[in-house]
């Protein structure tokens, strides 16, 4: 965002907007609406401003030196990044909404005061949301596990804090000229949401599953403990599981059987509930060790997260384990046909080291 701490740098110019019947110059500006899993926004409080809190925004850059112009996708996600360190396709997935549902532009002013659009002789903004889903399923809950607020790009910080809030919430304490482009966007998300959760639920993982390949499994499972000749058997062993919905007044509660190696007899059965859950074990597992002299119980976190390598519908069913040996995502999704088990663990002794695998199923 082009604000006065940075207005001795170079910067491009901003696309501008003339008012065919006052002549008035408004500023083009885009402002990036990222949404988690429970339908809230993300938002940073400012530096130096306590409790003024609101979404990535910035102008849309102008054509400048062998740069052709932004487009607002193209500037939201540059915002993105500049201002909380997000990259799209990493953290954060843009959403391509129809035009007649995208929201409309919503202008304000700024005019009459001493700041720079003031001063450079425009009457205000006129902001454009771009939305966003979030792919960091540990972000989806704390965004400060993904967030990077030292400012990017040559950008000076924007924000102290990020958090997730709802709608009310961001509305109830934006600054009075800009309440009504939030307003805009909560109108637009009362039909957005809701869409989401549909496409959620025609998420379909029903079936008999097969592991066809993996890639990188046997290392991970030696990083779990396993010795070089455990972890080999143990990813090409034969692994066969069946999906089916709990019910359906509970499209998105999935209930697991692992069978045996014979594809049989069922070894386990598990319900993956959406938000927090407990599953209990006792003896040896292999993705998370041995248990408790009494039993280990998992604290886990299943929810539905935005998926840029998923075919047809861009979504993954991800659950967090809080185990006994560190952090561990499982993030399953479909592709081509087939279904991806990409799982990462973040030990407990070295965080900054992720152990990551993934598994090819086909139906079987």
């Amino acid at each position: 965002m082009f604000s006065e701490s940075t207005a001795e740098k170079e910067h491009p110019p901003s696309q501008t907007v003339i008012d065919k019947e006052t002549g008035e110059k408004w500023r083009l500006c885009v402002g990036a609406a990222v949404l988690n899993s429970r339908g809230q926004l993300l938002v940073g409080e400012r530096i130096n401003t306590p409790n003024a809190w609101q979404c990535p925004q910035g102008g849309v850059d102008d054509a400048w030196k062998d740069r052709a112009k932004e487009s607002i996708a193209e500037a939201a996600a540059r915002e993105l990044y500049e201002e909380m360190g997000l990259q799209e396709g990493t953290h954060v997935l843009i959403e391509t909404l129809e035009e007649d549902s995208a929201v409309a532009p919503v202008r304000y002013r700024t005019n009459g005061t001493s700041n720079w659009l003031t001063k450079a002789g425009f009457a205000g903004q006129e902001l454009h949301w771009a939305l966003f889903r979030c792919v960091d399923a540990r972000g989806d809950v704390d965004p400060e596990l993904m967030c990077n607020l030292g400012g990017q790009g040559g950008e000076s910080a924007e924000f102290g804090k990020v958090e997730w809030r709802t709608m009310e919430e961001v509305i109830e304490g934006i600054w009075e000229k800009k309440r009504e482009t939030y307003l805009a966007l909560q109108q637009q998300l009362q039909s957005y949401i809701p869409k989401w959760q549909r496409q959620r639920e025609s998420l379909d993982f029903t079936g008999k599953w097969s592991r066809e390949s993996t890639t990188g499994l046997a290392k991970a499972l030696e990083g779990r403990g396993l010795t070089q000749d455990e972890a080999e058997k143990e990813a090409n062993k034969p692994y066969i599981q069946s999906w089916k919905r709990e019910s359906d007044d509970q499209p998105c509660h999935w209930i697991v059987t692992t069978f045996n190696v014979d594809g049989v007899t069922p070894r386990r059965e598990l319900e993956y509930k959406l938000g927090v859950w407990e599953e209990r074990y006792e003896g040896k597992s292999v993705t998370f060790g041995s248990s408790a002299e009494n039993g280990t119980t998992l604290t886990r976190r299943t929810c539905f997260v935005a998926e840029p390598d998923a075919t047809h519908i861009p979504m993954a069913h991800v659950t967090i384990t809080d185990g006994p040996k560190g952090v561990e995502e499982s993030r399953r999704y479909l592709k081509d046909e087939k279904l991806l088990l990409r799982r990462t663990l973040w030990p407990k002794d070295a965080p900054d080291s992720p152990l990551i695998s993934t598994e090819i199923f086909i139906k079987s």
